[in-house]
Parts: C-alpha cells; sequence; structure tokens
C-alpha cells in the first residue's frame, strides 16, 4: 500500500513539474515570440502520458480544452489515446456496450466521403475527441481525482487570459484602453490559426464558465474554498469583460444553480439560519461585484449596456436559424442524410453563397447528420449519463450535472461536434457526473447514504 502511495505521489509531482514546463513554454513563446517548435509540446504530453497515469493524462486532455488554440491539441489527445491504449490495453475487451454509439456517429459521417473535399485524414483528426471520450466513458475505471482535473483546467484556462492579456499589452493598448470595453477580451482576428492562444469572446467566456462551473464543484465539496474563490473572482472579471452576453447568461444560471444546491445541502442539515446566510452571502457578494465593476470599469460596463440593447440582441443568430432549418428540411435527404461534418462553410457557400456556419449545437447536428444522426448523438448523450448514474449508485444530484447544464445552455449559441473543445467538456462534465454527494468517488458500501436527493 505505501509503495502504491509513494508511486502516485511520484506521478502526481512529475505532472506538476511537466504541466508547469508545459504552461511556462506556452506563455515564453506566445509572448516573447520566441520560435517554439510545436513538436515541443507533444515531446511534454508523450511524457505527461507515459509517465503519469490515468488522472494525469486526463487532466491533460482536459486542459486542451483552453490551450486548443494555442497548440495542436488533436495530436496531443491522439498521443494520449495511444498511450492509453498501450497501458490499459486489458481493459478494453470489457468495455461496455454502449461505446456503439459513438462508433454509429462515426460510421454515419463515413458515409458522407463522397462530398465535397472529403479526407480521411481529416475525418480521423476530426473523431480524436470522440474516441478519447468513447475511452473514458466506456472503460470501468470511476477512481478519478476531481480536484486535479477541474485545478489543472482552471490554471490552463488563467494561463490563456494571461496570454490574453499579455498580447494585449505588446501591441500598445494601455491598461486603460483594456478595461474601458470598447476592447474586448478575446478579440484577435486571425490568432487562432497560427496557434497563438487567442480565443474569440465568446470562446474565452465558455472556458471561463466552464473553469467557475469545477471550481464551484471543488468549493461544495470544501477543498481549497479560499484559493477556488480567488480563481473564480479572476474568471469572472475576464469573463465579463469579454462582453458576452452568452457568459453573463451562463455564468447567472451556474451562480443560481449553485446558490440552489448549498441552500439545499444546509436544508438537509437542518440549519434554517445557514441556509438564510447562504442566500445573504450571495446576494451580498453579487451585489458588492456589480456595484465594483460599474465604479472601476464604467466605461466597460456602458459598452455592455448598449450590446444588451442593441435591435438584435441574437446577434443574427435568429437569422441563421431561420436559414439553415429552410435548407435541412427544404429535402429528404438533407433532413435524414445531412451534408457531412467537413467543409461545412464551403459546401454553404457552393449551394447559396454564403460562407456560414450554425450557431446551435442541435442545429448543426441536424446539419451534417440529418434526423438519424441528431437521434445518434441523443443516445450517446442518454448512454453516458445513465452508465455514470448506474456506478453512481443510482444518484445523480444538481451539483453532479452542473457543467452538463451549462455546456447544453451554452451549446444553444455554438457549435457542437465540429468543435474539438466542446466534446472535451462533455468528457469534464462526465467525470463530474461520477462524483458522489461527499465528493468522493462512490463507495462500494451499499449501506453508505446520502445527505442530498437524487434528481435523476
Amino acid at each position: 500500500m505505501i509503495a502504491i502511495e509513494k508511486g502516485k505521489l511520484n506521478s502526481r509531482w512529475t505532472f506538476y513539474a511537466l504541466m508547469s514546463l508545459f504552461w511556462l513554454t506556452l506563455v515564453v513563446r506566445n509572448f516573447f515570440g520566441i520560435g517554439i517548435p510545436v513538436v515541443v509540446f507533444l515531446v511534454y504530453a508523450l511524457a505527461i502520458s507515459f509517465l503519469g497515469k490515468r488522472n494525469e493524462m486526463i487532466s491533460l486532455a482536459v486542459s486542451c480544452i483552453p490551450l486548443s488554440t494555442s497548440i495542436q491539441y488533436k495530436y496531443i489527445i491522439l498521443i494520449i489515446i495511444a498511450v492509453y491504449v498501450v497501458k490499459y490495453f486489458k481493459e478494453l475487451g470489457h468495455m461496455q456496450a454502449w461505446a456503439l454509439f459513438g462508433v454509429l456517429i462515426m460510421f454515419w459521417e463515413l458515409l458522407h466521403f463522397g462530398t465535397l473535399g472529403f479526407s480521411i485524414v481529416e475525418y480521423l483528426r476530426s473523431f480524436a475527441e470522440l474516441l478519447f471520450c468513447m475511452l473514458i466513458f466506456a472503460t470501468s475505471y470511476r477512481d478519478y481525482d476531481f480536484s486535479l482535473i477541474r485545478t489543472t483546467l482552471a490554471i490552463s484556462t488563467i494561463v490563456v487570459i494571461g496570454v490574453v492579456f499579455l498580447n494585449i499589452l505588446k501591441e500598445g493598448i494601455s491598461l486603460d484602453e483594456a478595461f474601458s470595453g470598447y476592447y474586448r477580451f478575446g478579440k484577435y482576428d486571425g490568432a487562432s490559426e497560427s496557434f497563438a492562444g487567442q480565443f474569440n469572446p465568446n470562446g474565452l467566456g465558455f472556458i471561463c464558465n466552464l473553469s467557475i462551473a469545477g471550481l464551484l464543484q471543488e468549493i461544495y465539496y470544501k477543498k481549497r474554498p479560499v484559493v477556488n474563490w480567488i480563481m473564480i473572482a479572476f474568471l469572472t472579471l475576464f469573463g465579463t469583460l469579454t462582453l458576452s452576453r452568452s457568459f453573463l447568461v451562463c455564468f447567472a444560471v451556474i451562480i443560481l444553480l449553485f446558490t440552489w444546491c448549498k441552500v439545499h445541502q444546509s436544508n438537509k442539515k437542518k440549519n434554517l439560519f445557514r441556509s438564510v446566510g447562504i442566500l445573504l452571502a450571495v446576494a451580498a457578494a453579487m451585489a458588492g461585484a456589480f456595484f465594483l465593476f460599474t465604479k472601476l470599469f464604467p466605461s466597460a460596463y456602458a459598452q455592455f449596456l448598449n450590446r444588451m440593447n442593441a435591435d438584435d440582441i441574437t446577434n443574427g443568430r435568429i437569422e441563421l436559424l431561420s436559414f439553415f432549418n429552410k435548407h435541412i428540411f427544404s429535402s429528404f435527404e438533407n433532413a435524414m442524410f445531412g451534408i457531412g461534418m467537413q467543409n461545412v462553410p464551403e459546401k454553404i457557400d457552393a449551394l447559396y453563397g454564403r460562407q456560414v456556419v450554425p450557431h446551435n449545437g442541435i442545429q448543426e447536428t441536424l446539419l451534417i447528420w440529418g434526423i438519424p444522426g441528431l437521434v445518434m448523438v441523443v443516445a450517446w448523450f442518454w448512454s453516458f449519463i445513465h452508465g455514470a448514474k448506474l456506478h453512481n449508485k443510482n444518484r445523480l444530484t444538481l451539483m453532479n450535472l452542473l457543467p452538463l447544464v451549462f455546456f447544453i445552455l451554452e451549446n444553444q449559441s455554438g457549435q457542437f461536434f465540429r468543435s474539438g473543445k466542446s466534446l472535451l467538456a462533455i468528457l469534464f462534465a462526465f467525470i463530474s457526473l461520477c462524483q458522489t454527494t461527499d465528493g468522493e468517488t462512490p463507495s462500494n458500501d451499499p449501506q453508505k447514504t446520502s445527505n442530498e436527493e437524487s434528481i435523476l
């Protein structure tokens, strides 16, 4: 037992050291403009995968959500998959049957091989995240280190925000201008293609909210509350400065659900004063944050109000929704087969002379794979939720579901399968589903009960 714990400790410190080097190399490359080859990051990934255990490999994969515009993360995912298969090959023979839903999705896309610009190489790259999700979802291993995974995600997001901020200063924009609201954090045209570590404002808001959801789960289970609140404050500030409407809506929902869970937790302990105290504390914190934001960043606040009062608050998404609905249901082939996942803007341009993509995850699925594809994706969703529920003694609480609820809400104004970070966000949400109400993985003791009611 001592040897096992020592081995776990050694692998953990190795992971900390390598990830710190990973983040430092990223900042040095992007801020100082030093020509560090992409292969260096692939070597880091290979070392982490070989020297680490499952939790370290999953943490590296989850960190690729915020780092997706900084590195060629799909190759990192493929490296993790290869090492994972080598290390845990014996488990592959015991994969649960519902992994087949992922296989069906891949097969359905393969049937589009005759469409415009189909590439088998791009096909394999496109499904790197899905393959890794299938490996994790369908094996019996559930002894996750939730704190490690969530903290790695949060720190990676903070590193990316740091890169964005440093690049703003490097471009000659003053601090006053940066925080004025006239500059939206994440707005850096063309940077994503050059792996400069930038997101558009909505993308930056997405990774901030996902990290916040994970940190709130840590606080709920009483893990490092002071450090986590500091990180949440940092992520909230820069998420707000993106001026992203979807960030604000999703953030409000996350806070409301977290507050509800904390009050419910106190009610179960029959502590009325604690419940009232939580409500008052959250209300005071939100009011204080709003007051400070309006006083410290008045220009940003004014800009945000202008965006909220725009004639089209959806920024053209309603028109896109109508446009793609007309296309999808214009023919039997479109509705039942779709156009495939590759080269969607080019295919739409060839048909209508417009290079546009859907900004709704459900509609995107219908566009690329038709109604059968949507059914497969829903079945895939149901399968991993059901699998987590069975593993978790048939108990899934609202706190378990927090990242998944956020993902579904955010996905109504974004992309789904065509966005690799979305599939990795599902992996993060699935892992959260596997945590019990005491903050640990499920106990083998059937007599163990929960202080919280199951909602599923």
